[in-house]
């Protein structure tokens, strides 16, 4: 689906209600952060299976605590034109 279509997909009241109780089920698994070391160290702890953290911080996580840490580049939602 293009992000265009997301008003046609939920144009009516009865798909925004599906669309947010679809959301409630997914926001029990979304860990916010607080701080800039808690991405990498969530990770570490086993509380998160993904993060978007600061670069700077998985590569001192990497190369000081030695932590088997993989960047992934592909599918990147950003788009800076």
């Amino acid at each position: 689906m293009l992000f265009a279509d997301v008003y046609k997909v939920l144009g009516a009241p009865a798909d925004a209600d599906r669309a947010l109780t679809k959301f409630d089920t997914l926001k029990l698994g979304i860990v916010s952060r607080e701080t800039g070391p808690q991405p990498p160290q969530s990770f570490s702890d086993g509380a998160v299976v993904i993060t978007r953290p600061c670069k700077a911080r998985i590569d001192n996580a990497a190369h000081k605590d030695h932590e088997q840490f993989e960047s992934v580049w592909d599918d990147l939602v950003y788009n800076f034109e």
